[in-house]
Order: structure tokens, then sequence, then C-alpha cells
């Protein structure tokens, strides 16, 4: 996944602190502010948004088990 804004892909940030993971824009995060602000994506958001997707997309085939799978 790319950020629109800046092309970069997203990756995976963690505030192990707190136990909260994003998916923010790579842009931001190796190249900073002047590059691009700060695009983050909720992980549970993103992951249950594409596992529905995929769901929907393909109701009888294995491929949704597998990913759920996967995700865990």
């Amino acid at each position: 996944m790319k950020c629109e804004h800046c092309g970069f892909n997203y990756q995976g940030q963690s505030y192990r602190k707190h136990n909260i993971f994003y998916y923010v824009d790579g842009g931001n995060m190796n190249k900073g502010k002047s590059v691009c602000g700060r695009f983050a994506i909720r992980k549970e958001k993103l992951e249950g948004f594409v596992l529905d997707l995929v769901r929907e997309t393909l109701p009888f085939s294995k491929t949704a088990v597998r990913l759920e799978e996967l995700i865990s």
C-alpha cells in the first residue's frame, strides 16, 4: 500500500509501551515532514478492512481463512 500524497510504501510502527500498532507512510517515517505529513492507520482497522474485502470478494475461497491465520 502506498501513500497517495508522497508515493512511499506504508510500513509498520509500534508503540510497545501502550501496545498500539499502526501502518504509517514511509515518506514521513524515513524522510520527515519535508517529504510528507504523517498519515497513519491503526493496524486493526486496516487489517480488518482487508479481511472483509477478501471475504466479500472470495466468499467460498480458503484465501480469507488463510489470510486471517497469517495475520493472527
